[in-house]
């Protein structure tokens, strides 16, 4: 478990982190396929299996996993009413981007609408 000095506060550094995780769980299978479940690595003094350290990095996962779920549960919130907003991608209608979409019915300011454009990449 990485020191909690060291997680990101940010919203992207926690979905980027979750990412990492994601990374470093298929990185463990694919060695446990490779290798075998309880096989280690022959430098590795401890003789830590690839069973043991699935489970470490499943567990790092979980904590990934909780904390952008945190995260989207807060955020982004509607600033007429504070209810959760929904996203709705504009590639259903040929845009690119999307919008942040207020659908509560208490909403004073009746169906609030934040524009999110994609940033489009840069041509090499």
């Amino acid at each position: 478990m990485t020191d909690p000095a060291y997680l990101p506060k940010d919203p992207l550094g926690k979905i980027v982190r979750l990412g990492e995780e994601c990374a470093e769980v298929q990185k463990e299978i694919a060695k446990i396929q490779r290798f075998g479940l309880f096989s280690y690595h022959p430098r590795d003094l401890d003789k830590v299996s690839n069973c043991a350290r699935l489970i470490r990095e499943i567990h790092d996962l979980e904590f990934a996993i909780e904390r952008v779920k945190d995260l989207l549960a807060s955020w982004p919130k509607c600033p007429g009413c504070n209810s959760p907003m929904d996203y709705v991608s504009s590639l259903l209608t040929g845009g690119i981007g999307g919008s942040l979409v207020c659908t509560s019915d208490d909403c004073p300011s009746a169906s609030v609408v934040i524009e999110v454009p994609m940033v489009p990449k840069e041509e090499s």
